[in-house]
C-alpha cells in the first residue's frame, strides 16, 4: 500500500513537471510581454485603487480598461511622433552618405592640421564607418518593418495580461504567495524586493534619460547641430528606453554633419555624446539606480548587462532581480538560517 502510494505521488510529480515545462514553452513567445505587463500593472496599480476606492469596487472592469487604453494612446501618441521622424532621417542619410563623398571633406580637413598620408588614411577608414553605419541603420529599419506585426501581437498580449493583473492583482499576489514553498517573512521579502526594484530601475531610467537628453541638448547647440530642440526632444525620449537609447539620433546627426562639410563640429558632436553616453551608462546609471533600487552598483551594473544577454530587454529589470533573490539566500546560508526559509 505504501509502495503504491509513493508511485502515485511520484506519477503525479512527474505530470506536474511535464506540465510546467510545456506550459513554458507554450508561453516562452510572450515572456516579455508578461513581464512588462506585470511591472506596467505594478507602476498603475496605485492610480487603479484609487479610481477603485472612489467608485466602491463597481467598476474594477471600466478602471481597469481605462487605464489600459490611456497608456496604449500615450505609447501610440509617442511612436507616432518618433516612427516618422526616425524613418525619414534614416532614409535621408542613407541617401547623403550614397551622393557625397566624406572623405574630401575629412581630408580638406586633416591636411589643414595633420600630415596628408594621415589625412589620407583617416578619410578611409571614416567611409567604412560611414558605409557600416548606413548599412546598419537601414538593416535595423528593415527589420523593425518586418518585425512589426509580431510587436502588435506582443503588446496586445501584454496589455490584455495587464488588465486582469490590475483588476485582479491582490488575489494573483496572494495566490503566488500561497503556492511559494517559504515563510511568510520569505514571502514578503520577495514581493517587496520585486516592488523596490521594479520602481527603483523605473524611476532610475527616467532620471538617467534626462540626465543624458540634457547633456545631449549640450552638444546639440554647442556644436551647431541642425535643429538642436528636436534632436534633443528625440533623444530624451529614447534615452528614456533602454532599448533604443539616443545613439539614434547622435550618430546620423554628427556624420550627416561631417557629410555637409562641418567636420569638426561633426566630429566634436561624436566624441563628446560617445563619451557621455560611456559616462552616464558606466557610472551614472548604477550609481543612481543602486540609490533608487537599494542594491550595490556592482550588483546593478552586473544584473542589466547579464539581464540584457539572457532575456533582452526585459532583463534589464529582471537581471538585479534574480541577483538580488540569490544575494538574499547567501545571506541566510552565511548566518546559519538556510533551514529558516520554508
Amino acid at each position: 500500500m505504501a509502495e503504491q502510494t509513493t508511485t502515485r505521488k511520484a506519477f503525479a510529480i512527474s505530470l506536474i513537471i511535464i506540465l510546467l515545462v510545456l506550459a513554458f514553452f507554450l508561453i516562452k513567445p510572450y515572456i516579455s510581454a508578461i513581464i512588462f505587463a506585470i511591472v506596467f500593472a505594478y507602476i498603475f496599480n496605485p492610480f487603479f485603487n484609487l479610481l477603485d476606492d472612489k467608485t466602491k469596487h463597481k467598476h474594477k472592469n471600466g478602471i481597469s480598461l481605462a487605464i489600459c487604453l490611456i497608456i496604449i494612446i500615450v505609447i501610440l501618441a509617442i511612436s507616432f511622433f518618433l516612427a516618422p521622424i526616425i524613418v525619414k532621417e534614416s532614409f535621408s542619410f542613407y541617401q547623403n552618405t550614397q551622393k557625397i563623398d566624406l572623405g574630401e571633406p575629412v581630408r580638406q580637413f586633416v591636411l589643414t592640421t595633420f600630415k596628408q598620408d594621415i589625412g589620407r588614411d583617416l578619410s578611409m577608414s571614416l567611409n567604412q564607418i560611414v558605409t557600416r553605419a548606413t548599412l546598419f541603420l537601414m538593416n535595423s529599419v528593415s527589420k523593425f518593418i518586418e518585425d512589426a506585426p509580431t510587436m502588435l501581437l506582443q503588446i496586445f498580449v501584454m496589455f490584455f495580461v495587464m488588465f486582469f493583473f490590475l483588476r485582479d492583482g491582490k488575489e494573483i499576489s496572494s495566490k503566488l504567495k500561497d503556492i511559494m514553498p517559504f515563510r511568510e517573512e520569505i514571502r514578503d521579502k520577495f514581493f517587496t524586493r520585486f516592488k523596490e526594484i521594479v520602481k527603483g530601475v523605473v524611476w532610475g531610467y527616467i532620471i538617467l534619460g534626462l540626465i543624458q537628453g540634457i547633456s545631449m541638448a549640450i552638444g546639440f547647440y554647442a556644436f551647431g547641430a541642425p535643429q538642436p530642440l528636436l534632436l534633443s526632444v528625440v533623444s530624451t525620449l529614447l534615452a528614456i528606453l533602454p532599448i533604443l537609447g539616443s545613439g539614434l539620433v547622435w550618430v546620423p546627426a554628427g556624420i550627416i554633419m561631417m557629410i555637409s562639410g562641418n567636420v569638426a563640429g561633426g566630429l566634436g558632436l561624436l566624441i563628446y555624446c560617445a563619451l557621455v553616453s560611456a559616462v552616464i551608462i558606466y557610472t551614472l546609471t548604477p550609481l543612481i539606480l543602486s540609490k533608487q533600487t537599494k542594491l550595490s552598483p556592482l550588483t546593478i551594473l552586473l544584473g542589466m548587462l547579464g539581464g540584457l544577454s539572457v532575456f533582452g530587454a526585459v532583463g534589464i529589470i529582471l537581471g538585479p532581480i534574480i541577483l538580488d533573490y540569490l544575494l538574499l539566500f547567501i545571506d541566510y546560508y552565511r548566518t546559519g538560517r538556510l533551514a529558516e526559509i520554508t
